[in-house]
């Protein structure tokens, strides 16, 4: 048997061939033929001569929908809105149509409970990694849409309009969704079921993925793009954390936050982030929508059926669904908004008390992000040893000290506010001291102008003055004498204190003592 050619030359003779592709020698001249079909027109008219379509179908097919359609209303309005109780041969009756009701209720109660258990209303501890598919990713639980999420996350980072049109070029890209569900997965693995083989499994795809999102962004904003890459990214498996397991709230507190930026970061950069990156996330619009969800859940789906008739109103069916379609075009308004609680900067301060630990530590500036390095260990590159640099010293925080519910900004706003009301005070006391003054100046006039009138008085009538004059000089003498005799009786008492007590004195000295 003839071996098969193993060249190139060899499949040529096999052939019996002298040259691979064979050129067309005739020539094909279609310019000419084509110039009369230029118009879009033109084209059209020759399609439907040369390749008819039967739109006799298209006629049919319309004449049946119209008519099921008028079939459909006039039997939804004869039995489905009927607010009378005629009396129709061949009419249900009551305990007919109570029963209808009832497994219409019982069926749309059961509905409501399967959708609201797989959407909204999941618990953390509950939910389990449906299992690695190789050659699939695994959708997020609750039925969120990925590049939604990612599309919202990259609305509330407030980016200039040329650079958000590249950043969702690539963030919004299949490989940066493989790396979005392949995280959360792992991540959830990783804080709530353990599971080291589907965790090994998850991050060689993550890394793979990560090296094609690498290659694939352009030179020139690469370096931009990474910058925030990790901040975002952290911030998405946040959202999607918080929006699928809505009963979980408390278990995605600030050590939640924490651990999830610094592993991230550390996977894309090998280098932690700055402390508390996580207090600078805008996620306003993820607390808005589930808490318009929650709303959502608690309006009732079931029609009340009466008595004597059954409603059925497409309009109020579809309520509900035009309200979630609002709110989801209200979110991504929201998220484009730039409010100014968010534009405005607010003024970092430390804490009162001990800051954070420095360490001193080896840092290589030629090294390559974990991912990059574990898809080339997967594929068994080594890193090359004429690209080592030397190793230089980098300074990080080794420990971070429980800081005090106080800053150095609170502390100087809260002597603010009591200088302030100090100050509020003196200006009222002395408000409170002038209107005294004024009052006091006041009562000054008016007891001037009584004295004027009475001295006017007493100055008209000679006869008064001349008794008063005398009744006054006896009231003078009067207290003269009073205070002579007092000072002679006060001077006779003290002379006899004087005498008492010199005689105490001689009595109680002794006499010589004899020996």
């Amino acid at each position: 048997m003839q071996e098969p050619p193993t060249t190139f030359e060899e499949f040529l003779q096999f052939q019996k061939l002298t040259a691979w592709p064979i050129t067309l020698e005739e020539d094909l001249q279609i310019t000419g033929e084509l110039a009369v079909y230029r118009s879009p027109n033109a084209i059209a008219d020759y399609l439907c001569k040369n390749a008819p379509f039967p739109m006799e179908v298209i006629d049919s097919m319309e004449q049946r929908l119209n008519t099921v359609s008028s079939q459909l209303e006039d039997h939804a309005s004869k039995i489905l809105i009927c607010k009378t109780k005629p009396k129709i041969k061949g009419q249900p009756s009551e305990s007919f149509l109570k029963g209808i009701s009832g497994a219409l209720t019982g069926s749309c109660q059961q509905l409501r409970k399967k959708a609201t258990a797989i959407t909204r209303n999941t618990n953390v501890m509950v939910c389990s990694f449906p299992g690695f598919a190789p050659h699939e990713l695994t959708d997020l639980p609750g039925q969120l849409d990925a590049v939604q999420l990612l599309n919202c996350i990259s609305e509330a980072q407030h980016f200039n309009a040329a650079f958000l049109k590249i950043w969702k070029t690539f963030f919004l890209s299949e490989a940066s969704v493989a790396v979005f569900k392949d995280g959360f997965w792992w991540y959830f693995l990783h804080k709530f079921k353990p599971n080291q083989e589907d965790q090994d499994l998850l991050f060689n795809r993550i890394a793979d993925s990560f090296v094609s999102l690498l290659l694939t962004v352009h030179l020139d904003v690469k370096d931009k793009f990474f910058q925030v890459y990790a901040d975002c990214l952290a911030q998405a498996i946040f959202s999607a954390f918080y929006e699928a397991f809505s009963m979980s709230h408390n278990h995605f507190g600030d050590d939640f936050k924490t651990e999830l930026t610094d592993l991230i970061c550390l996977w894309v950069s090998g280098i932690k982030p700055l402390p508390f990156i996580w207090k600078k996330w805008n996620l306003k619009w993820l607390y808005q929508l589930v808490a318009r969800a929650r709303e959502m859940e608690k309006v009732p789906t079931t029609r009340s059926i009466s008595s004597g008739s059954m409603d059925f109103n497409f309009e109020e069916l579809i309520k509900d669904t035009r309200y979630i379609q609002i709110l989801d075009t209200t979110s991504t308004i929201t998220t484009g908004r730039k409010t100014d609680d968010l534009s405005k900067k607010s003024r970092e301060s430390h804490y009162i008390g001990p800051g954070p630990e420095f360490q001193q530590v080896l840092f290589n500036p030629g090294g390559r992000s974990p991912l990059v390095a574990h898809y080339l260990q997967m594929q068994g590159i080594a890193h090359p040893a004429a690209f080592a640099r030397p190793y230089i010293k980098r300074t990080e925080i080794s420990k971070i000290l429980t800081p005090c519910t106080q800053t150095y900004q609170d502390a100087i706003g809260k002597n603010r506010k009591f200088h302030k009301k100090r100050l509020q005070d003196y200006v009222k006391l002395c408000e409170q001291t002038q209107e005294e003054i004024l009052e006091i100046q006041k009562e000054r006039i008016r007891n001037n102008l009584t004295f004027n009138r009475t001295e006017k008085a007493i100055i008209m009538n000679p006869d008064e003055v001349k008794i008063q004059s005398e009744l006054l000089v006896e009231k003078w003498e009067h207290a003269t004498l009073s205070s002579s005799r007092h000072q002679r009786k006060d001077e006779r008492e003290t002379e006899a204190e004087e005498t008492k007590k010199a005689d105490s004195d001689s009595e109680v000295t002794p006499g010589p003592v004899e020996v």
